[in-house]
């Protein structure tokens, strides 16, 4: 023994043997808990706290690529078999290294004279199959793949469950609980329509809460149709779904790849504001260009985005995945913005590539001024959602966005000091000068149309020089500006004669408590 040890030793014993005892007892007892608070909680930080729900890593509830950690956490590896719907498709399964596995359910003869309570696995408009859902489910047991339950009937959502429940112990593999919330791009091709979120929900919290949340929107594709994209609107409305509902579940988001490139603004934003992953999915029907699955590969974290493809599109897709590119994309780069929170009320979305706001206010952090000689050029693009009915008047101008140029680091709206820039969703527009002593300058000016989407570009040019607002509306918010229409535009020119400004930021700003204003594509560059 050295002669610290025996030091300590010689010290313990001049403690009394019951409080040593005691010391004992509670020194295990916290050794114990913090060995079950780590276990369950992912760490030492409470999650509460951090605003990250721990997932394990296994089980019904696992992260997809903490269950298949072969993938080494890239999305594109894990595969799939869609639409396991008969028994041939199950003998299918056993062919191929497929990890997971996904199957439609409504009830047997779905919304016709010979429905009744049994679920099938069958995708709308098909309503009788030869195989059941009990059938399937001990099927899928003996293969340890993992699974994927998309639901076309509410009505089959609380039957399914139950057997899932049932089968609880012996389900070693991550599930998730699909369904159809929204309506979405061409909802009106769809041939099913959305379930009941609320009912859906409770389900599968009350009955299988160990699971993924697999959320949708019904859809249409057609080659001879002019197709849409997962838009702003219905990108809210899926925020505002999970945002309400404070689901405690993982959260996956089910894409239709056609539509994928064309949406990326804004499914990226949601992404970012949920935490909910993306699977893309592609029926055998859609004409799907390789290069749209290169761009969201290149856009989105590896790690966040699944390909649930037909066997050709991921066929050519794999082969190619590894090639990547130098985008020539629009950032927001939120980093370079402070949010300025001024009133209650107010509402601010901030994301990586664009902004949702309600009433709220972003100011530089960095400067932007135009040195001599040069100029400095703003150029974005803004749509507004949810527009009041209501005519604007003086003292409720409407709901718009304003830019402001050469500011300060403003606290307030009325505390800015500048130029700026005025879009209303009316078509109004103008420039005027903002809380510059001695100077009170407008020009005005108004976009023809209806369409509630403007791509703008403000130049403040350097010193004496002046700055000019151009405004286009545009027919629709297509991420392909070449392929956008014009519903109209105009150009106002600013004067800076004589006034002289000492701020340096930029400010944007929505001006309404109702409505909600979007910005995206938003780029300040040097000229």
């Amino acid at each position: 023994m050295t002669f610290r040890s025996r030091t300590i030793w010689a010290l313990s014993q001049k403690i009394p043997r019951p409080l040593r005892k005691a010391l004992l007892f509670q020194w295990a007892g916290m050794a114990l808990f913090l060995f079950v608070w780590v276990k369950f909680n992912g760490g030492f930080i409470p999650s509460f706290f951090t605003g990250v729900t721990q997932r394990p890593l296994s089980g019904t509830d696992a992260d997809l690529l903490d269950h298949f950690q072969q993938t080494n956490y890239d999305g594109s590896e894990i595969t799939w078999l869609h639409g396991v719907n008969s028994r041939t498709a199950m003998q299918q399964v056993l062919k191929g290294d497929y990890m997971m596995i996904e199957g439609d359910i409504l009830l047997r003869g779905q919304n016709t004279d010979n429905q009744h309570l049994e679920a099938i696995m069958a995708h709308p408009p098909d309503v009788a199959s030869d195989l059941t859902f009990n059938e399937w489910l001990k099927f899928a047991l003996k293969t340890g793949r993992g699974l994927k339950l998309d639901f076309k009937s509410i009505e089959a959502v609380e039957l399914s469950l139950q057997k899932l429940r049932e089968a609880k112990d012996k389900l070693h593999v991550p599930v998730h609980l699909s369904a159809e919330m929204l309506e979405g791009p061409n909802w009106h091709l769809a041939p099913n329509k959305p379930l009941d979120h609320q009912r859906f929900f409770r389900l599968c919290h009350e009955i299988f809460p160990r699971s993924t949340i697999a959320l949708g929107w019904t859809n249409g594709w057609a080659a001879d149709k002019d197709n849409d994209k997962y838009d702003w609107s219905m990108v809210k409305a899926m925020h505002d779904l999970i945002e309400h509902r404070s689901l405690k579940m993982g959260i996956t988001l089910n894409i239709r790849a056609v539509f994928a490139k064309q949406s990326a603004a804004a499914l990226k934003w949601l992404m970012e504001m949920t935490g909910a992953s993306l699977t893309l999915f592609s029926p055998s029907t859609d004409d799907v260009p390789v290069a749209d699955l290169l761009y969201i590969r290149q856009k989105f974290p590896k790690h966040k985005v699944f390909y649930d493809l037909g066997p050709k599109l991921n066929a050519e897709f794999a082969a190619r995945k590894h090639i990547t590119s130098e985008l020539n994309d629009f950032v927001f780069e939120a980093d370079k913005w402070k949010v300025v929170h001024y009133q209650t009320g107010e509402k601010v979305y901030l994301g990586n590539e664009a902004v949702m706001m309600q009433h709220g206010m972003l100011v530089s952090k960095a400067e932007f001024l135009a040195e001599p000689g040069r100029s400095v050029e703003i150029t974005g693009r803004v749509e507004f959602l949810e527009v009041p009915t209501e005519p604007p008047t003086p003292e409720k101008p409407g709901l718009g966005l304003e830019v402001c140029l050469q500011v300060t680091q403003a606290s307030r709206p009325d505390s800015i000091s500048g130029i700026c820039c005025y879009i209303g969703a009316n078509g109004v527009l103008h420039v005027r000068s903002r809380s510059v002593p001695g100077v009170d300058v407008t020009r005005d000016a108004v976009i023809r149309g209806t369409a509630l989407c403007f791509q703008f570009t403000i130049t403040d040019a350097s010193p004496p020089g002046d700055i000019t607002l151009k405004v286009a509306r545009m027919k629709s918010c297509s991420a392909v500006l070449a392929s956008t229409k014009i519903e109209d535009e105009a150009t106002i020119q600013f004067t800076m004669k004589n006034i002289e400004l000492d701020g340096t930021h930029l400010a944007l700003r929505s001006s309404h408590f109702e409505g909600f204003t979007v910005v995206d594509q938003l780029r300040v560059k040097s000229i």
